[in-house]
């Protein structure tokens, strides 16, 4: 299955990568690499179903202790029928794309960072998005601000070099789960997604360390495989630093139980994790890893403009968590160690969310909470009753915004 970043497109201003898809409001359509994810039930050993299907072991792609399961390529297709059959199969899928939606607009109004800290809606004199820097304020404390935690940012890579990073950037050298090649971001969603958590001019956590792990290329797809594969990395990492850590993943497309599963796994091993609800102003719930916050510690993020309303594009419905900023949203860009881009989408709220569980790990008061410690700490500091949701659907959506 493939995956794509979640960002919303609205059309052009600023001088942008020629790559940059146009604008798309449409339901993801389903594609598959032609490879396949195998889930087994809980206590099989992998390797014993392995070995019982001849010629298997030599296909196996990755392997996922945190899902107990495994991936193959398209030519495992013969032996599918046959894995079907054994017990401790418990579910086979196909390995899904997920894919990019971006948006270029000009503006140079980081306003999304002033409305997580005050609680009013941001005043825009103009009537616009393009109010000067300095007409907006955020409000923070320099002595926490994500000081000593670990931000994976699971994404299109990042362009650690770039300026408003700091030197707090590492792009693993093993950390390229898209094609093996080097890791770094090809596309810019990454960058700017990590800009948003931690950059020092765009960041809500200034003083947090960001990895980047590269699953989404140029285009902005990427297979299921890979992403799983980067989650477990993460997960690894963290239990052997010790280092509160969060995953942010600002990516999404058709339902894959395994990565749903495989998000869960990160939080039940002490892995705070946020993701975008989706851009296809639909009810999250069909659309993974969004789905995956029912009944969970992940926490789902929809999108909200200047005016304190929804997102046009931004998913909805009981998966949402919690809305943050994402349309028109200034941070770092790909093209030289200081650009700057701005663009829009549940991706773009998916970090500012990101940042603030770095910001909150960093205070001593709550560095020990679990992943579900913290979503309830994050949705009951929220405003209340503020969100205009038009409409859901009927559906039951959160009007709330992330406040720190």
């Amino acid at each position: 299955m493939r995956f794509s970043v979640l960002v919303a497109l609205l059309g052009t201003a600023l001088a942008a990568p020629a790559a940059i898809p146009e604008a798309s409001n449409v339901e993801l359509a389903r594609r598959s690499n032609g490879g396949y994810i195998v889930s087994l039930a809980d206590g099989t050993a992998l390797d014993s179903i392995i070995k019982l299907v001849p010629g298997l072991s030599e296909l196996v792609s990755h392997r996922f202790s945190l899902i107990n399961g495994f991936a193959v390529p398209a030519e495992a297709a013969p032996l599918m029928e046959l894995l079907r059959l054994l017990p401790g199969v418990a579910k086979i899928e196909d390995d899904l794309i997920m894919s990019t939606k971006v948006t270029v607009t000009q503006t140079n109004a980081p306003w999304g960072l002033q409305r997580i800290s005050t609680a009013t809606r941001v005043a825009s004199t103009s009537g616009t998005y393009n109010e000067p820097r300095g007409a907006w304020r955020y409000t923070y404390d320099n002595a926490y601000a994500g000081a000593g935690v670990d931000v994976y940012v699971i994404d299109t890579g990042l362009r650690c070099t770039h300026s408003a990073f700091g030197g707090r950037a590492l792009c693993p050298s093993d950390g390229n789960f898209y094609d093996g090649g080097v890791n770094v971001d090809d596309n810019g969603h990454g960058t700017h997604c990590g800009g948003t958590i931690a950059s020092s001019l765009y960041g809500v956590s200034k003083n947090a360390s960001l990895i980047g792990l590269k699953v989404l290329g140029a285009d902005g797809s990427g297979a299921t495989s890979g992403i799983i594969s980067a989650i477990q990395y993460a997960v690894n990492r963290k239990q052997n630093t010790g280092r509160p850590s969060v995953i942010s993943m600002s990516l999404g497309g058709d339902i894959a139980t395994s990565l749903d599963s495989a998000v869960k796994a990160a939080t039940t091993n002490g892995v705070h994790v946020a993701v975008a609800a989706g851009n296809e102003n639909q009810d999250a719930r069909n659309v993974s890893p969004a789905r995956s916050s029912i009944n969970s510690a992940v926490i789902t993020v929809g999108a909200t403009n200047i005016t304190d309303t929804r997102a046009y594009f931004s998913n909805y419905g009981p998966a949402v968590t919690i809305n943050a900023p994402g349309y028109h949203i200034l941070s770092c860009w790909i093209r030289s160690d200081t650009d700057t881009n701005v663009i829009s989408g549940t991706s773009m709220a998916t970090p500012h969310v990101a940042g603030a569980l770095a910001y909150y790990l960093s205070q001593s008061a709550y560095r020990a909470y679990t992943p579900a410690q913290l979503k309830s700490l994050v949705t009951s500091k929220s405003q209340k009753d503020v969100i205009t949701l038009g409409n859901v659907g009927g559906t039951t959506t959160t009007d709330d915004i992330l406040r720190l």
